[in-house]
């Protein structure tokens, strides 16, 4: 499970924003598509090619929330093209999204051994207590994605992850991060009315 506890883990920027080009349909190296309100930007390597300085702007804001090393791990997974993120300034949100080899649970016995075995792992990443306030599968569009809520790098607040199996031992993470925890149900339903815009394509 590696693949995804290291999604959980470089996912806490809070606070980002910086000056992207406006999207819509947003077409990910990824492999899918997906819709987003009118105001909303992307941030992605593509951005910061022609941008460098906006790397440097978004983490700067967000820097006094995060570690050293993870600010650095994200500058470098986005120049990579490892990470994507999409933004809204009103009210102010940020999903990252990215892409990792493994394969979701698909009956009860796989969800509740992953879902178990997500406490003690993150805890040891982390080098704090981590709780899972919810994991299990749910319906999202044509396909179901492993959901998860757990406790966010900063006390007292909150991630949501949504997994979803793109192809065989591909998978697409979506991820918010510094949510407060009564937040949790309205951020939920945005999160899931723009995954239910979400096409996947197969690996070229």
């Amino acid at each position: 499970m590696r693949w995804l506890i290291g999604t959980v883990l470089l996912m806490g920027v809070v606070g980002l924003w910086t000056a992207t080009v406006t999207a819509e349909t947003h077409t990910s190296v990824f492999g899918f598509q997906i819709t987003l309100p009118t105001g909303w930007t992307v941030l992605d390597r593509g951005t910061i090619q022609g941008n460098p300085s906006a790397v440097e702007a978004a983490l700067g804001t967000a820097s006094h929330h995060m570690p050293h090393e993870t600010l650095t791990a994200l500058k470098e997974m986005l120049a990579r093209g490892e990470i994507e993120y999409y933004i809204a300034k009103e009210p102010h949100l940020i999903i990252a999204a990215s892409p990792s080899k493994g394969t979701l649970p698909s009956n009860h016995a796989g969800v509740m051994a992953t879902c178990d075995a997500f406490p003690e792992e993150l805890s040891k990443r982390v080098g704090k207590m981590v709780r899972i306030y919810e994991c299990g599968l749910e319906k999202v569009a044509e396909w179901e994605a492993l959901r998860l809520v757990a406790d966010d790098h900063r006390e007292g607040y909150r991630s949501i992850q949504y997994h979803i199996q793109k192809a065989p031992q591909e998978v697409v993470t979506f991820t918010v991060t510094g949510i407060a925890p009564s937040d949790i149900g309205a951020t939920t339903q945005v999160l899931r009315s723009l995954l239910g815009t979400v096409t996947l394509r197969q690996s070229q």
